[in-house]
Parts: structure tokens; sequence; C-alpha cells
């Protein structure tokens, strides 16, 4: 038995077939299921609360989505989601008759290994089948504990079994419940779904004045799909213009000027003067500051604000986000494309290839190379930098991409 100051390893193990309809029916009501939140953030706090040690002490390292045959259209949304989440699918060729038996199977053998090779002491399933009640069974006469995550809804004819949840119980995650729940103190449930209509931006009742929930989740996309300035910020002027041609969000139906729709929101958005600016707040945000060449400006990785847009079509072979381990990283390549008179800014070739080769290359600031001046940068120089997560370019092509930063010229 660990005690509460040994780490936990956790592997999630997903039954494809159950959480494709899931993940649908939230669609069809016009909501997206924010897939990184529900895992690698909602997940472990309910598994740190239950076994009642510290949430740091919880490590997800294993997710596993089991699929058989081909995927249909929102299954592609589904799965380009997660391969942005580095999960492993595991699809199965299969007949249609034998598909989703031969699924189980494979899930229940592919854990019953892990857990028998110590892998993991915690084993989350997501599914309602009544077929992976020996599965956790075995698991438990192996030390490890097993927790099920499912949906039981009316509307939804998802009806988890009860032989199921007796297995597992106490340790029984029923979704829906928990996100009805006033008592549940998951402080990441409210994060979980997000309005969208069929072009994946919130829903704004037809041009009238959006309420205010739906209205602070669409300032807040719109500051996601703007350019970001230093440090976060990003200018008014980029907002209104999305706001109006893009959301056609309608000013006059408010009665409020652009500023004064930031200022409502003091808890979620940090605004600014001459120009008017807005960043989201965020405690460990740096302050702001002035930037010259030569110098790199300190800022905050916050990939964990990318959303996955399931409506737009996305090439199985995409960027993926990053771990914290690899944005802790230096990396060492070469400029591809040289700083031209009037420009701020060029391109270091990737270490990776994909089909869209405007994911092959970093693009990267002139002030953020630290011993060379922008007019003595040239194409074919080696440099050393890191990576940080570029907002403007990853919600433009609904993948997660990245700009060089911190960069030094090798000599």
């Amino acid at each position: 038995m660990k005690n509460s100051n040994e780490k936990r390893n956790i592997h999630v193990f997903f039954d494809g077939y159950y959480f494709q309809k899931i993940y649908n029916n939230y669609l069809d009501e016009n909501k997206m299921l924010n897939t990184e939140k529900f895992i690698c953030d909602f997940i472990k706090y309910e598994v740190s609360d239950k076994l009642e040690i510290p949430m740091k002490r919880c490590e997800i390292n294993g997710i596993h989505f089991y699929i058989g045959g081909v995927a249909q259209t929102n299954g592609h949304r589904l799965e380009s989601a997660l391969l942005n989440l580095g999960v492993n699918i595991h699809r199965l060729r299969l007949s249609p008759d034998a598909r989703e038996k031969g699924v189980d199977v494979r899930l229940a053998l592919d854990a019953y290994k892990c857990a028998a090779n110590k892998k993991f002491d915690v084993m989350v399933l997501v599914s309602g089948d009544a077929d992976f009640v020996p599965l956790i069974d075995e698991i438990k006469e192996l030390g490890i504990s097993p927790f099920l995550v499912c949906w039981d809804e009316e509307k939804t004819h998802t009806r988890t079994s009860q032989d199921l949840i007796d297995s597992v119980s106490p340790n029984v995650l029923m979704i829906n419940e928990i996100l009805d729940s006033r008592v549940n103190k998951n402080p990441f449930k409210d994060l979980l779904l997000t309005r969208v209509n069929s072009a994946a931006s919130p829903v704004v009742n037809n041009g009238a004045a959006p309420v205010a929930q739906d209205l602070r989740s669409l300032l807040v996309e719109t500051i996601k799909e703007c350019e970001e300035k230093e440090n976060g910020w990003v200018l008014g002027a980029d907002i209104g213009l999305i706001l109006r041609k893009v959301k056609k969000y309608e000013f006059q139906e408010t009665g409020k000027k652009l500023n004064e729709l930031f200022q409502d929101y003091p808890d979620i958005f940090e605004t600014k003067t001459n120009p008017f600016a807005v960043r989201l707040r965020l405690n460990d945000q740096p302050d702001s500051g002035n930037f010259t060449a030569g110098t790199a400006a300190p800022r905050l990785n916050r990939q964990s604000n990318f959303i996955f847009n399931p409506f737009a079509q996305v090439p199985m072979s995409a960027p993926r986000l990053l771990t914290k381990q690899e944005l802790d990283m230096e990396y060492e390549s070469h400029i591809i494309t040289m700083i031209e008179p009037g420009r701020d800014y060029g391109f270091i070739k990737s270490e990776q290839e994909y089909s869209d080769r405007r994911w092959n290359n970093y693009n990267f600031a002139a002030t953020e190379v630290r011993n060379r001046r922008k007019e003595e940068l040239v194409e074919g120089m080696k440099v050393k930098f890191s990576l940080l997560y570029d907002p403007f370019r990853s919600n433009r092509d609904n993948v997660p991409l990245y700009k060089a930063v911190n960069i030094t010229v090798v000599d």
C-alpha cells in the first residue's frame, strides 16, 4: 500500500465506441467536449480526491483509445483531437460482426498485461460495458486501483452496467451527475464543455446580444484567435475587427464599447490603455515591459488554452501538444528564411515533416535573437532555441503550433 507522498502512475483506457457515442451526443447538442481538460485535469483531480492524495502526486503516463474499422466523420475529429494529446490509438482490423467484442477483448488483454508488468498503479476505464467486469476483478487481485468513467442519461440512451459499477465502486465517476452536482468541487468541471455552432464558435442567440455566459466565452475565444504581442497582450483593434467581421457581433445591441465589454469581467481579463489592449488574467503572467532587440521577453507557455475545433478537417499526421519536458528542452537547427528589410521575423527549420508545409518550421521574432542584430541574420545560420506555444497560428490552423524564442546563433 502506497502512502500519500508516493507518486501514482495512471493509465486511461477508452472503449472507443462508447466514448465516441458520448462525444457525438455532445456535438448534436452544439457542445464540444474539451478532451485535454477531461483527460489531463478533470480525471486526475477525481482520482486524487478519491484516493485522498495531492493532485501533484498523480501522473497520467499512458492513454489508450481502442476502436475498430474506419472512423466516421465525427470519429476522425475525435481521433485528431486525441492524437494532439499523444494518445495511443489502437485501430483493429476486424469484421463488422466481431468488431465491438474484438475491441473489448484487445483492451482487456492490453490492460491486464500492463498491470501485470507493474506499469501503473491506477487504471481508469472509460466504458459502460459489463464485459469488463472480469478485467476489473483481475486488476484488483494485482493490487491495482480501478476507476470507472461513465455516463448514464435517458435522452442519449446511454446506460452503464450495474455489474460494472458494483465491481469498481466506490471509484465510479458518473460524469453527467458530477457536472450537475452542486456538491462536487472539481475545479475543472465548468471547463469541460464549450457551446458551439457549425462554425465552432460560441452560440450568440441569432445575432442578438449574447447572454452573459456566452459573451464571456465569445470574448475569450476571440482573444485566442488574435495575434499576441509581448507578454500575451492583444490589441483592442484586432479584437474588434474579428468580433465585427468574423463573429458578426453587433455592438449596438448591448450599447457598450469594446473596452467596457472586457471590464465587465475583471476576474478573467486584464486591460490597459494607449493603445487599448487585453490579455487573459493569469496569476503567473509576467508584467509588461519594453523590450529591445537582443533581449528575450519572459512569457508563459499557454498551450493549455488550445481547444481542438471538431468541425474542422485536420490531417491525421499533424503536430501535437508538447510535454513539459519537451518545452524545457533546448533545440538546435538552422534559419531557413532570412530577415528581409521591413520584416522583423523569420523561420527556423523544425525537426518534423508534415503534409502541410506551414507546420514544418518555427517562426521567430528578431527581438528573440540574443547575440546578433537583425541585419546580421542570414539563411543557413545554425541556432539554438527553445519553444513557446503560438496561439495565433494554433487557432488559425486548428493544430498546436510553436514559435522559437530565446535564440542564440552558434558560431
